[in-house]
């Protein structure tokens, strides 16, 4: 078995539970422009994002961005990963973590392991990797052809992955209408207790790496 150095798994699952947090905080945020607009042209049409949307030339009048709306379903699943990575190294703090590239495999590992979860954590993985995931999602999927873990690829690889012709059909999506602040509404719900308790897992485990409270009672023999 690899020997690591002290402290060294925890101190990784304390940066992958903080990056977890950061993305979600991120999509909390976008949520709570969505529920008030429908649609998130606000956000992508203020600031430093006026001139990137001027050049890939803006939606008609009545319409949505969608394209913004896919890197926050990619910043809510990147946080899913995030949080499943942060489990397996603080639950097998004496070897080198398994940190499977696709995210099927991480969530089978994850759905198979024995160590307690946060319920709120467990309950965004299984909802947003799942069939019970938003209908608008649920339907963006159907359409494209694609799986939740293609989301996660389309958006790290987009010239191998044809994203803007997945993405254009769309563009027209929702735009102050009830269905997509419903939308925006529903996936802020689901992501403020996900981010409690990954809070207390981050809180668990202090800068030098020593854990304590519900990141111990993680612990597993090496397998």
């Amino acid at each position: 078995m690899e020997e690591l150095k002290e402290n060294f798994n925890y101190k990784h699952a304390k940066s992958s539970w903080m990056s977890a947090a950061e993305s979600l905080r991120l999509v909390a945020h976008l949520c709570d422009i969505g529920v008030v607009d429908g649609n998130l042209d606000s956000f992508m049409m203020e600031g430093s994002y006026h001139n990137y949307v001027v050049e890939l030339g803006a939606p008609p009048a009545g319409t949505s961005y969608f394209a913004a709306c896919v890197p926050m379903v990619f910043a809510l699943l990147n946080s899913i990963e995030l949080s499943i990575k942060g489990y397996e190294y603080a639950a097998y703090p004496q070897r080198a973590p398994r940190s499977p590239q696709r995210l099927s495999d991480l969530l089978d590992l994850f759905n198979a392991a024995s160590y307690p979860k946060d319920p709120a954590v467990d309950a965004l993985a299984r909802k947003y990797t799942g069939d019970s995931a938003p209908e608008l999602i649920v339907r963006f999927l159907a359409q494209s052809g694609m799986k939740v873990g293609d989301l996660l690829a389309m958006r790290r690889f987009i010239n191998n992955n044809n994203f803007f012709n997945v993405v254009e059909p769309f563009e027209q999506f929702c735009y102050g209408t009830e269905e997509g602040k419903r939308f925006f509404e529903e996936v802020g719900k689901d992501v403020a207790p996900a981010r409690a308790g990954i809070s207390g897992l981050i809180a668990a485990i202090d800068d030098d790496g020593v854990p304590s409270g519900a990141v111990l009672a993680l612990m597993l023999d090496p397998a």
